[in-house]
Order: C-alpha cells, then sequence, then structure tokens
C-alpha cells in the first residue's frame, strides 16, 4: 500500500470554485454540462413497482426523475415525479378497472417510442448555448443523449442543471414532467 500524508492546513483560508477553474458561458462545450451516466449512475426504477411507492420513493430521495428498466434491466421509458399526481393514478386505476395500489410506473411512464434524444457525437461538436437554443426551440426541459454507437442512453441535459452551472435562469415554458418533455415533437 502507498503511503499518503496528511498536511495541516491551518494556513488555508480560500475555498476553491469550479468558476475559478475555468469559467463557463455559452460558448463552453456542451458536453461538459450533461449528466454523463459513463460518469454517474442514472436513476432508474423497475416498472413493476407501484405508482404510489414510486411517488413515495421519489420525493423521499428528491428526485424528480426516473428512467425505467423492465426485469432484464433494459431501458423501456421514464417517469417524472409529475406524472405520478393523484389524479393520473385515479384516472388510469378508473379506466383499466384496477385499484390505485395496482397502478405500476409502467401504466404511467413515458415509452422511449415516444422520446428522441440528442446524438453524443453531436453534443461533442456544439456549445452549450447552442444545447440552450435547441431545448427553448422545442420547449424542452430536458434531452436525453444517445451514444449512437454503442445505441446507449448514455446521459441527460437538464435545463435547470444548465442554469446552475452558468449561474442564470433558463427559462424554458413547456411540458413539466421529464416524460412529457422528451415526448414532445421536435
Amino acid at each position: 500500500m502507498k503511503k499518503i500524508n496528511l498536511f495541516p492546513i491551518t494556513n488555508v483560508d480560500e475555498l476553491v470554485y469550479p468558476d475559478e477553474l475555468g469559467s463557463r458561458n455559452l460558448t463552453s462545450p456542451a458536453a461538459e454540462f450533461f449528466t454523463d451516466f459513463r460518469l454517474d449512475d442514472p436513476e432508474v426504477i423497475d416498472d413493476s413497482v407501484s405508482a404510489l411507492q414510486a411517488r413515495q420513493m421519489m420525493r423521499a430521495t428528491h428526485v424528480r426523475t426516473k428512467l425505467v428498466v423492465d426485469d432484464a434491466g433494459h431501458f423501456i421509458g421514464v417517469v417524472g415525479v409529475d406524472d405520478l399526481f393523484d389524479q393520473s393514478i385515479l384516472t388510469r386505476a378508473a379506466n383499466q378497472g384496477q385499484s390505485r395500489n395496482e397502478v405500476t410506473v409502467a401504466d404511467l411512464m413515458t415509452p422511449k417510442r415516444k422520446m428522441t434524444a440528442l446524438h453524443l457525437s453531436d453534443v461533442n461538436k456544439c456549445s452549450v448555448g447552442d444545447i440552450i437554443e435547441l431545448l427553448t426551440a422545442n420547449s424542452r426541459k430536458h434531452c436525453l443523449v444517445l451514444d449512437e454507437d454503442t445505441h446507449q442512453i448514455c446521459g441527460v441535459f437538464s435545463a435547470s442543471d444548465i442554469g446552475q452551472r452558468l449561474h442564470q435562469s433558463i427559462a424554458i415554458q413547456g411540458p413539466t414532467g421529464l416524460g412529457q418533455a422528451l415526448s414532445a415533437v421536435s
């Protein structure tokens, strides 16, 4: 095992902030602004979890969106906490002749066949300003990123995350839930 030393920090007065490491602006590479699933695990949920349980878990962990997977772990859709309102659950239960406890994530998710995504190769060629323009023009608060070589969803852009990193508000009028936003026609 390699020996590692600890040092006193009594003479240290300052903290480093990301902006000091290089300023981020609208011309910064877009790849610096998306949640990259190759580095951070995606938030996933099984399609068979009850909608009520999913909503409770998402609220407890302050997670607004989950990627939905089937029993084999294959990506099949997206569900947002906004998709799991009581009214949505009750409507689905009534339409299917179920109790509200029987409504699952699969019943309320947006299936992948209704979604679109950006190619990773395009993300690597554009600026974050280009991404903001795309999101704004298409009234989308989120956008998935697809690695076209591996045929895998490798990340997601979030307008609110981009705004936080740029220290500015990015106002996009459009669907509130990620599933709704991702299925918006582009």
